[in-house]
């Protein structure tokens, strides 16, 4: 029985190019030919070609085929068996860190080419941004240019959790914000009044910790309305914006008097 270059490829399943591949480095022997200089191959190079196959889809490299088919049985191919062995067995602990990114990133929407650790980081930072402009720069360059060894990765995080690391005064008006933001139609009346007396009773906190002069924290400088400035959200409803205003205006008052 015999095979035609195209019956013994699509029998075995491999492209006719790997089958020349296979030919030209000695792993599988050079078949006879025809009259008309078209090769054939017999049942023999088909057993051939499919240990080839068996041994590349377990993972070896050609050249270890090649010494496994010299002698299956013998020490060097034990060797190499416990060899892959052991390089599947890394390379199934780095998939599986791959897969706990991708589900972090999933789980976070973060950005992909950032590693979701310091993604979620930068997010709250954005909502805190307790950070100066240069430390914030030197931190979002450490990020998008790379990471190194693992003491440069715990190095960053370090350094971006103590930027993003809010003062009392700041949680409080997160916590605030979030209060506002679960105000609706059915809110009692005397609620509402508590969350504009806690709001106020907040900003003048933070006034007082950054040591501002009440006198000037209206002005374009002054971080108390930058704060205010960042709470006004664009999804905030009518009766949200309202407390808001309520809050504005009657810190405004305290801080001039």
């Amino acid at each position: 029985m015999q095979f035609t270059s195209k019956q013994i490829a699509d029998l075995v399943g491999v492209t006719i190019r790997a089958l020349r591949h296979y030919e030209a480095i000695g792993l599988l022997p050079k078949p006879d030919r025809t009259h008309g200089n078209y090769r054939v191959y017999t049942p023999a190079n088909v057993l051939d070609l499919l240990r080839i196959k068996r041994l590349t889809n377990l993972g070896f490299q050609l050249a270890e085929v090649a010494e496994i088919m010299r002698d299956p049985g013998g020490q060097k191919s034990t060797e190499l068996l416990g060899r892959l062995d052991l390089q599947l067995a890394h390379r199934q602990i780095e998939i599986a860190a791959q897969r706990q990114t991708i589900a972090e990133i999933l789980d976070t929407g973060a950005a992909i080419d950032v590693l979701p650790e310091f993604a979620a980081r930068l997010l709250a930072m954005r909502d805190i941004d307790p950070a100066d402009d240069e430390e914030m720069a030197k931190i979002i360059i450490d990020v998008v240019t790379g990471l190194g060894d693992s003491a440069d990765v715990e190095r960053l995080r370090a350094t971006m959790d103590r930027a993003m690391a809010p003062s009392p005064e700041a949680q409080r008006l997160v916590e605030l914000d979030s209060r506002l933001r679960a105000v609706g139609p059915q809110t009692p009346a005397t609620e509402i009044d508590q969350l504009v007396s806690d709001y106020v009773s907040a900003c003048q906190a933070l006034v007082q910790a950054a040591d501002i002069d009440a006198g000037q924290a209206w002005s374009s400088r002054a971080p108390i309305k930058d704060v205010l400035q960042s709470l006004v959200h664009e999804h905030l409803t009518d009766l949200q914006r309202q407390i808001f205003e309520r809050v504005s205006i009657t810190l405004k008052e305290r801080l001039l008097v």
